[in-house]
């Protein structure tokens, strides 16, 4: 049985096989490859329901008059 990092590894092996497949089978772009990634992505991170969460504690620099933002 694969470890954690074995997996991750075929993971990675994988998605750059099949990266490569379409760029070469296909007239796909980068851009359009990318494109179909992040949306990949974006569906495991909301399928997995990572939720972000502002801070209300950050200040609010609106009423400022300073040109410079605080870090």
């Amino acid at each position: 049985m694969m470890d954690n990092n074995d997996q991750t590894d075929a993971l990675q092996f994988e998605l750059n096989n099949l990266v490569a497949k379409f760029q070469q089978e296909f007239d796909l772009n980068a851009q359009t490859i990318i494109g179909c990634l992040e949306v990949t992505k974006l569906d495991l991170v909301t399928d997995f329901g990572v939720e972000f969460i502002p801070d209300d504690e950050l200040e609010d620099d609106s009423d400022s008059n300073d040109i410079f933002p605080a870090f």
